[in-house]
């Protein structure tokens, strides 16, 4: 036997199905209340470029002309589905000049690539003059996300160049704009 159970005033009798449902729904508000209240989204620092490379120990390992330079940040809880979120949003972005001079075209009307680079230091916590960096994913889930990103950019038909993760770089950019924005996924 179930006892009743008051709901905003009202009471209503519980039956097997809705101590089911009432279950269900706890747990989905746990998960929900923990995306919800996370500030560590899937981050990412784009900038529209006339060309980008990026080098390691002054050998060149990416380079593109037209297109987006990616500074890709991943949190603690991030996972596939942001990958593949952020990796969509960026890709379909119209931010490109068209005949007339408006942002209206996006990276595949240009036929534009991407230069992707690993950017943990976008979860810097800020707060005293030593940056921390411990918002950060730790790179055993960075990095395939990191890979994972580029993937899906390569599934939607763009051509994707990068750096190497954890590696110390040297990037250089022609900003075209200059047009910078910030991508995360929430």
């Amino acid at each position: 036997m179930y006892s009743p159970l008051p709901i905003a005033g009202r009471t209503e009798a519980w039956t097997e199905g809705a101590a089911q449902v009432f279950r269900v729904c706890e747990c989905f508000a746990v998960g929900a209340v923990f995306a919800v209240g996370r500030d560590e989204f899937m981050r990412a620092v784009v900038t529209r470029v006339k060309e980008a490379a990026v080098s390691i120990d002054g050998a060149v390992t990416g380079e593109i002309g037209q297109g987006f330079l990616v500074l890709l940040g991943v949190g603690p809880a991030d996972g596939e589905e942001e990958a593949k979120r952020l990796a969509e949003k960026i890709c379909r972005t119209r931010v490109f000049s068209d005949a007339a001079g408006k942002m209206n075209l996006a990276l595949e009307d240009v036929g534009g690539a991407l230069l992707v680079v690993s950017q943990f230091t976008l979860y810097a916590d800020l707060s005293s003059r030593r940056p921390g960096f411990s918002k950060a994913a730790k790179p055993a889930i960075a990095e395939p996300l990191y890979e994972s990103f580029m993937a899906h950019c390569r599934a939607l038909g763009f051509r994707v160049e990068h750096g190497s993760f954890g590696a110390d770089m040297q990037v250089t950019s022609v900003n075209d704009g200059p047009v910078t924005l910030l991508f995360d996924t929430e």
